[in-house]
Parts: C-alpha cells; sequence; structure tokens
C-alpha cells in the first residue's frame, strides 16, 4: 500500500513538472557575446630556460627524433581589435615537442600572458611546426583570472609564416555579455 502511494506521487510531481515545462515553452538564452582581435606577436631569442632536450633511443645525431620539455621563452607583440586592450604586451611560453630528425612535430605547453595592473591569462596550447624553418600553426586556449579578466575565455589560432613571429587570430567569449 505504501509503495502504491509512493508511486503516486512520484507520478504527479512528474506529470505537474511535465506540465510546467510544457506550459513555460523554450528556454531562450542570450547571445553570447564575442571580441575579437588580429596582430603579431615575435619570440624572443632570449630563452628564459632551455628546459631539457633528448633523444630518444641514444646519444643525438642527425637523424636522432628530438624531445624538448620545458622549454621557457617569451613572446612581445599587440593584437588590434575590440579585444585587444585585454592583452598585455607579453606572454611566457613553456613549450614542450615531440620532433623528428628534421625538426618536425607536435608541440604543446601552457602559457601566462599579464595585462599590467589588471589581472592575468593562464592556458594551454597545442600544435604542429618546423622548427628549422620557423613554419607551423598552433592553437590556444585561455581563462581569465582577477581584475577586467575575471570569467573571460579565449581561443586564438596561430600561424608561423615562417619567421619567429606569428600571425594570431583572437576571439574573447563573455560569458556575462558585458
Amino acid at each position: 500500500m505504501k509503495s502504491d502511494i509512493w508511486r503516486l506521487s512520484a507520478m504527479a510531481l512528474l506529470m505537474g513538472g511535465l506540465a510546467a515545462v510544457i506550459t513555460l515553452g523554450p528556454i531562450e538564452a542570450s547571445p553570447a557575446k564575442f571580441l575579437t582581435a588580429e596582430g603579431v606577436y615575435v619570440i624572443s631569442p632570449d630563452v628564459i630556460d632551455p628546459g631539457v632536450t633528448t633523444c630518444p633511443g641514444g646519444p643525438c645525431d642527425p637523424k636522432s627524433p628530438v624531445h624538448i620539455r620545458g622549454q621557457v621563452f617569451e613572446m612581445t607583440g599587440s593584437l588590434q581589435g575590440d579585444a585587444g586592450s585585454l592583452f598585455g604586451p607579453s606572454a611566457i611560453i613553456r613549450m614542450n615537442c615531440n620532433l623528428d630528425s628534421l625538426l618536425t612535430g607536435p608541440c604543446w605547453g601552457t602559457f601566462e600572458w599579464n595585462l599590467p595592473g589588471e589581472g592575468k591569462w593562464k592556458g594551454v596550447w597545442n600544435g604542429k611546426f618546423d622548427l628549422l624553418n620557423y613554419t607551423g600553426s598552433y592553437h590556444s586556449i585561455g581563462h581569465g583570472q582577477g581584475g577586467c579578466l575575471e570569467g573571460l575565455k579565449f581561443t586564438m589560432d596561430s600561424v608561423m609564416p615562417g619567421g619567429p613571429y606569428a600571425n594570431s587570430s583572437v576571439k574573447v567569449l563573455d560569458p556575462g555579455g558585458r
């Protein structure tokens, strides 16, 4: 008897919830707000930390694959557009790579990009590179921390066309629509 009352109560609650959803109709979300910017960032020739470079399988020679772990360097530049003011003039990049003997292959890592007096972006990136010819492309995802960056997210697509610089396109999502 108690189980029948429990089932009837649960069914009534479920039917009431369905009636509320049907009555309310679809819930419309406000569109997300995106800010964009484009620019060029140059890789500093001064490496902050060379990290560890190894050649798996034995001593390094011209035919060896190369692994790089924990190399740290700086990129400097600027972005123009409605999101440009949200990015500082430099970012610290930590890089790891698994390269073939021609120094081509996947690289990935983390970054920290300060906006002086406001906060910073922290995130991850990954891509494929030819380090001998400074070519490649990579994708970055970052989250804002502190000040006007708190709660913001961005994606960046970058291409290195043949030099120690990257042409970058940024899209910032403001989930609060600010």
